[in-house]
This record gives C-alpha cells, structure tokens and sequence, in this order.
C-alpha cells in the first residue's frame, strides 16, 4: 500500500475500515438465492491516530474483534507499537495470515514490511452461525481530513488452502476489470508450482572434518523471482543469501550425520523448504 498524505479523523467518529472480513450465512438455498441470513463485519484491520484522532499524528495500523456485531459488548482491539507508524509517500508491505477456526484455536496476526505487528493469540476466527468468511480492502470512515482521502494498492496476492485444509492450490493468476478505475486486479492464488532442490551437495555425501562444503540449491516458480534463500542444519539456521550467488559454504565442527536443508523465498510472498540431503562428516 502507498499512503501519500496522513488521514486524520473526526474525533467523535474516529474510526478507518481498511481490511475486513465478514461472516456471512447464506440464504436457506445457497450463495445468491436471496439476501443473506447474516452479514456482519468480525474482523478490521484499521488505522489509528498517534495522538488521537483530530492530532494530525502518524497513522498506524489496528485489528479488531468487532463483538459488538454478534451481541457482544466489548470490542478487543490489538494496535502497532509505538514507533511502528505508516509511512507515507513511500510503499510498505502488509501481510494478514487469517487462520480460521470455529472453536478457539483461530489467529490472526499482521506483519508490516516483515516485522511481527499484530497477534491476536488464539480466538474464534469463524464464527459457528455462519457459513462463511467474506474479505474486502477498503477505504471508508465516517468522516477523514483531508476530506478526500486515497490511498493505492498493488501486488495484492491471496493464497488459500484447499478444501482438505493439507495441501494447496495450484497456482494461479487471475486478471479481472476494475471498471471504477479502469485497472486491473490480479489475485495470485497459491503455490503448489513453487519448489526448491539441494542440487549439491548430494545426499549420503561423505567429507572429512575441517572440510568445506558447498550448498547450493535449484529453485522453480511459474511467476515470482528469488528474494532469498536460508540455509538449515537441522533445525539450526546456518546461514542465509539475499542475492546470487545464492549458495553457502559450510563447515561442519565436529563428526556425525547432519541433515541439511534450504528454504526459499520468492518475491510474491511464497515460501517453500526443500527436501533434505544427509551428510556424513568423518
């Protein structure tokens, strides 16, 4: 997201819808049969005012569980810390994982540019009346200064589990037409065709202790380039590369079977592990 200028608030209505999800119950015959059973906001992430609304303060991001919608009393509402503003002018990353569970073992947690924000801990996440998560972006408050307020998005990937909740879809690239602003948006659904290899060293490698060995891997995604690669023993991060060459020279310190790994990371968000080798330090 790109926030060119601050948005303030009106003090007595202070509140920004950014991202949403819904819980939606479909009519007794299905999606599109007739209006919805239920419709109700359950989840916003939102911006805050630092200072208050009306202060002309940074703006910074918020979650909550708006309860009020389903006969509660009491919104729980999560916030960035302190110092953890949006800047403007300049584009920053936001990420929302949305695990979803009817019982109490759901989570949300948002990152902004790669740093941990917002964690709810472990909470219903889809409500057990409704079918349905419904999730929008959106720009609207009851009132903002500057009165005309904007903000631009790009690069918008949603990755979804499958049905069976164990494996993902292959990955896709859908473009359909904005006609509000004669745009586009692509929704990039997730990643099966992402994949990494140890190419070197091979597995059941034998070297002799005070040796070097070189890890190097093969990586293949049908849309996305390289952003980084980790290097495993184990459990143990090793090392890691943020530019080709994207290899590491290791050095075993003692003798044993190590089992040696490499994660990567591509630019539009996916993440995979490849297999692991064994090697035998002698």
């Amino acid at each position: 997201m790109y926030f060119p200028h601050r948005i303030d608030f009106d003090p007595n209505n202070a509140w920004f819808n950014l991202i949403q999800t819904k819980g939606v119950k479909y009519a007794s015959g299905g999606p599109g049969t007739g209006p919805d059973q239920i419709n109700n906001p359950h989840y916003v992430v939102g911006l805050g005012v630092r200072g208050g609304a009306g202060s002309g303060g940074a703006n910074y991001l918020t979650l909550a569980d708006l309860q009020r919608f389903w006969g509660g009393s009491t919104n729980i509402v999560w916030q960035a810390p302190n110092g953890v503003n949006l800047p403007t002018q300049k584009w920053v990353k936001i990420q929302m994982r949305i695990i979803q569970k009817r019982d109490d073992t759901g989570r949300i947690l948002i990152w902004q540019d790669d740093q941990l924000i917002i964690d709810s801990g472990n909470r219903n996440t889809l409500r057990p009346e409704v079918d349905d998560n419904h999730f929008s972006i959106n720009a609207y408050a009851d009132k903002t200064f500057p009165n005309r307020t904007s903000f631009y998005i790009d690069d918008v990937s949603i990755n979804l589990p499958s049905n069976n909740n164990q494996e993902e879809q292959p990955n896709q690239i859908n473009l359909s037409a904005s006609p509000d602003s004669h745009g586009s948006v692509r929704a990039a659904v997730k990643k099966e065709n992402a994949s990494v290899i140890i190419k070197s060293p091979s597995d059941n490698f034998e070297i002799d202790l005070n040796s070097q060995v070189k890890i190097e891997g093969e990586y293949s995604h049908p849309s996305s380039n390289i952003s980084k690669i980790e290097f495993y023993e184990g459990k143990n991060l090793i090392g890691n590369k943020s530019q080709a060459p994207f290899e590491y020279n290791w050095s075993p310190q003692s003798k044993g079977v190590y089992s040696l790994r490499i994660k990567a990371f591509f630019e539009n968000g996916d993440q995979t592990f490849s297999n692991p080798v064994t090697v035998v330090v002698k």
